[in-house]
């Protein structure tokens, strides 16, 4: 603070100083406002983005997580159930959780093109096993409808062949052909490659066995010789048994491979989900420790704030109103008394350049002109 700064301070008054006083402490009055206002924005910002992006988002994994759980549960009955009307079913449920998931996904905050990949897989990998079932089912049939058609061939040829007179060459032709139909119906039951390659081997030796015999046989009769080659070749690698047996198991290891992928995108997709829990989760306790943070130290600088305002308000009301205002108006009230009793030598202190000190100069004034007065009335007198 300058000379002419002090000067200033010394000449403006008692008004001027208490005017001075009570705008330092509005000041901090508006200081400590402001800093609360400051905390208020920022909680309200806060408040703000846990409404509009983390508890909605924190809301949208948790359905995402219900929905692949659904999509997990439901679709191993694309395969597992035998009437379409199940299936169909099914497939509506999973197609309806997976839109409802990709709508939820679009509403994250972070939503990127990997979580549109894995969606658009797994309803592929989905679209593609119900498809699978749908034609393996086809086939399915085709194979019952090739069963309805060879054996009632084989009992017609083996019926034939009874009536036919014995011998030891027929009758290898038909255990072979007994032999040949439980081969036959092993394969519906057949679950692998290898086992359905074994079969049709048995299969295709046995035919060789069989149509070796009929060459000695010539008492067969031709329809029934036809009729036989005609089931052997049927049942040859050639045949349509086996393509159709071949395409279901191809199927059948293709629905495993499609669930599992599904599958397998789920899990990605839940583990994606469930770091995006975790990142909205600190995201919110970080908020919330700042949000703690901003509040105590904005109690702490309000609360010191108040305390250097009630300082300043004591050390104005004590040090200067009380000690030096009230204190000299007191003196100069006792030195007026005193004058006014006659004790005119009653000495004035004159201290300061407020208007108590043009107060005492004037009363100084009013001392030195009753002395005056006194002096001349006693030269009058004498």
């Amino acid at each position: 603070m300058n000379i002419s700064a002090l000067y200033w301070l010394r000449h403006i008054g008692i008004g001027g100083r208490l005017f001075l006083a009570f705008v330092l402490i509005s000041s901090i009055t508006i200081v400590a406002s402001g800093l609360a206002t400051n905390t208020y924005l920022k909680l309200s910002d806060r408040l703000l983005l846990l409404k509009s992006q983390d508890i909605p988002g924190l809301d949208a994994a948790a359905r995402l997580n219900d929905k692949s759980r659904l999509i997990v549960a439901t679709a191993p009955l694309l395969v597992t159930s035998d009437a379409a009307i199940s299936r169909e079913k099914a497939m509506n449920e999973l197609s309806v959780a997976i839109g409802e998931m990709d709508i939820l996904m679009r509403n994250l905050p972070d939503y990127n093109r990997y979580f549109l990949e894995l969606i658009t897989q797994i309803e592929n990998s989905l679209t593609l096993l119900n498809q699978s079932v749908e034609r393996r089912e086809v086939i399915r049939r085709e194979l019952r409808k090739q069963s309805t058609v060879i054996f009632p061939q084989f009992q017609q040829i083996i019926f034939q062949m009874d009536q036919l007179p014995r011998t030891a060459e027929l009758e290898q032709v038909i255990s072979r052909l007994y032999y040949f139909a439980g081969l036959i119906e092993k394969v519906s039951n057949d679950v692998s490659f290898n086992e359905l390659d074994y079969t049709f081997l048995r299969l295709e030796k046995l035919g060789e066995d069989i149509a070796q015999y009929l060459t000695l046989l010539p008492q067969v009769p031709t329809p029934t010789r036809n009729a036989l080659h005609n089931v052997l070749t049927m049942s040859s690698r050639q045949g349509d048994l086996f393509k159709l047996k071949n395409e279901e198991l191809d199927l059948h290891y293709q629905q495993s491979f499609l669930l599992e992928n599904s599958q397998g995108h789920i899990q990605q997709l839940a583990a994606q989900i469930n770091q995006y829990t975790n990142y909205t989760n600190t995201s919110i306790r970080a908020s919330l420790d700042n949000a703690i943070k901003t509040i105590k130290s904005s109690i702490l600088n309000t609360l010191l704030l108040s305390l250097v305002s009630l300082s300043v308000a004591c050390a104005i009301s004590w040090f200067y109103v009380r000690r030096n205002v009230l204190q000299r108006i007191k003196e100069l009230q006792q030195n007026m008394r005193a004058i006014a009793s006659s004790q005119l030598d009653t000495n004035i202190r004159i201290v300061g350049h407020d208007e108590v000190t043009s107060m005492a100069r004037d009363l100084q004034y009013f001392q030195q002109t009753a002395k005056e007065v006194e002096r001349t009335n006693q030269v009058l007198a004498s």
